[in-house]
């Protein structure tokens, strides 16, 4: 609960920052957690679409365990990749497929996602950005 009205708290300060064209130090780690937190709700979201599409057991609990991971950082993969190699193990090369398809894409998407992100709340080239 602590670690959502500390997100809420950097959210309202970002947005009073911006608004107000004045940046500083809490305006950018706000700025920052608020693209980590979206680009792993993305993820989260198309992890989850994709577990409930391919009709895997525990869906709602590989999701939380996804989400948990996208905020630390770590990424979708450890929870999806194993999924992908039940669902072929058990005979479902159909789903095991199709979650492949949603494995890859929700893998990729933070590349694409978090710089452009970031670039809209950093005065600073892509050519910076992407490095990084």
């Amino acid at each position: 609960m602590q670690f959502v009205i500390q997100l809420i708290a950097a959210l309202l300060v970002f947005t009073v920052f911006r608004a107000s064209g004045r940046r500083d130090r809490r305006a950018e780690v706000a700025a920052g957690i608020a693209v980590v937190v979206v680009t792993a709700a993305v993820q989260t979201a198309l992890a989850g679409i994709g577990f409930f599409a391919a009709s895997v057991p525990f869906a709602g609990l590989l999701t939380a365990i996804v989400l948990v991971l996208c905020i630390a950082q770590i990424g979708p993969i450890l929870v999806m990749v194993p999924c992908v190699i039940w669902l072929y193990a058990t005979g479902s090369p159909g789903r095991g497929t199709a979650l492949l398809v949603f494995t890859v894409v929700t893998g990729v998407i933070d590349n694409v996602l978090r710089p452009v992100l970031i670039k809209k709340g950093a005065d600073l080239s892509l050519l910076l950005i992407f490095p990084g």
